[in-house]
């Protein structure tokens, strides 16, 4: 086999593996994109959720304060009642 030959063969094999690299490395990026994605779309879900856990507790903190307001009004009510 003449050396350009052998040459070629040589250079042709290392563009293959570059190719096939390059391949894999854009695969993984694509993988790794993805996940990125799918974390991101996660992490707003919980964002929204916890922002409505906020509400749902500030909503449940004046109900208990109203609540425990209303108790007070009626057992003075009641102390005045028996005095």
């Amino acid at each position: 086999m003449p050396f350009y030959m052998g040459a070629f063969l040589v250079v042709a094999l290392d563009w293959r593996t570059q190719a096939r690299n390059a391949a894999l490395q854009t695969h993984k990026l694509q993988t790794l994109e993805a996940k990125f994605s799918a974390l991101e779309q996660e992490n707003e879900n919980l964002r929204r959720q916890d922002e409505a856990s906020q509400a749902s507790l500030k909503l449940a903190e004046t109900a208990k304060e109203e609540t425990e307001k209303q108790l007070a009004e009626a057992a003075d009510l009641q102390a005045d009642f028996y005095a």
